[in-house]
């Protein structure tokens, strides 16, 4: 099976094990969504903020009033109330996330399968939703995101 195959299957794959999630959102929707953010240099997210522990979240050049809190990117609305409305978690960045809604018991652990699909399609596919964003500096902090995986395993 060439790669470009293989692409397509998971992403197929990806959009029919969610189907039971998107609700009135149809595939086609999805799809054109996911060509968008391809195109897109900062792909789902709208902009770099500062997650502050009390829940507030700021600007990139402010910071937060106690020391805990964390920059990464901001996802879009439309991502957002995707993940809301619908079980579609696209763009995920684990730093912050909580443990319970990562696991996503009551959804079969869906949101961590998703995430895990997510990843495979961005090596497989040239970046997947993030094909230009994964340059936007500051979306993603690796230090971060390793903190987060080390405590979600201990």
């Amino acid at each position: 099976m060439s790669k470009r195959s293989l692409t397509l299957f998971a992403f197929a794959f990806f959009c029919l094990g969610l189907a039971g999630f998107s609700g009135s959102r149809n595939g086609s929707a999805i799809k054109k969504m996911v060509e968008a953010f391809k195109k897109d240099p900062r792909g789902p997210y709208q902009g770099i903020r500062w997650f502050c522990p009390d829940g507030t979240i700021l600007p990139p050049k402010q910071r937060c009033p106690r020391p805990g809190g964390i920059q990464h990117a901001l996802l879009k609305e439309a991502v957002k109330k995707l993940g809301q409305e619908h079980g579609i978690y696209l763009g995920q960045i684990l730093a912050g996330t909580r443990f319970e809604d990562f696991l996503a018991a009551a959804h079969q652990s869906s949101r961590m399968k998703q995430y895990q699909m997510e990843k495979y399609l961005q090596a497989a596919d040239d970046g997947w939703i993030v094909r230009r964003a994964r340059y936007y500096r500051g979306a993603v902090q690796i230090e971060d995101e390793e903190a987060w995986g080390e405590r979600f395993l201990t």
